[in-house]
């Protein structure tokens, strides 16, 4: 999953009117008519843009956010309840040297 935060360079809880303004600047920056001069850079200028288009198309509205957003919490949420605890894994450790009930010498 794309990270639309950072492609735009905004903060996660950022307004819409710090999301637009971001926009625009990175719109300005990475246009292809400001980077004809060089081949490569108008490639990837391009490339730039068409991610940048991507992400305000989502950030931009309000409700596309609002779902981007449950989206990526969803996706945070499965990782972390995949990732199995270190206490689960080790079993618990103590300050007399329990570690998971298994003899370390």
């Amino acid at each position: 999953m794309k990270d639309y935060y950072i492609i735009l360079e905004v903060p996660v809880n950022a307004d819409q009117e710090t999301i637009k303004e971001s926009y625009r600047k990175l719109a300005r920056k990475w246009h292809p008519d400001m980077n004809m001069g060089n081949p490569l850079g108008l490639q990837i200028a391009e490339g730039n843009m068409k991610f940048i288009n991507e992400a305000y198309d989502v950030l931009g509205n309000p409700e596309k956010k609002r779902k981007y957003d449950l989206e990526r919490m969803g996706i945070a949420q499965l990782a972390w309840r995949i990732v199995p605890s270190w206490s689960a894994t080790w079993g618990t450790s103590t300050a007399t040297g329990n570690y998971g009930g298994g003899d370390l010498a």
